[in-house]
């Protein structure tokens, strides 16, 4: 099957051979492949990247060598999809914040 339409590759991103795909790839990378956090078995907030779509649909070996594993932040980065630094920021702030109360008893 050609994978050359949008609509043809999201049919393919809910078939058993992509759910194959992704199976393989989060037992062998175990981690984001950008920033290095880990993966559990199971765990949301990863998914599969395609580094290149060049063997889609060949649920094989070939697929599996042009996937990466990418936790939801930096998958979204490489979407271009990512809040703002300065959003990103004040959320990093906020959350310090948060957890210099918790660890100070006012939480």
């Amino acid at each position: 099957m050609s994978y050359n339409t949008k609509q043809a590759y999201q049919e393919y991103l809910k078939s058993d051979d992509w759910a194959w795909v992704q199976e393989q790839c989060k037992k062998r990378d175990k981690a984001c492949q950008k920033c290095g956090k880990k993966y559990a078995p199971g765990e949301r907030g990863f998914g599969v990247h395609h580094t290149s779509y060049q063997y889609v649909g060949a649920a094989d070996i070939n697929e599996l060598e042009s996937v990466i594993l990418l936790c939801r932040h930096c998958h979204r980065i490489v979407h271009g999809l990512n809040p703002e630094p300065t959003k990103m920021a004040k959320i990093d702030t906020d959350l310090e914040k948060w957890f210099a109360e918790w660890d100070a008893g006012k939480r």
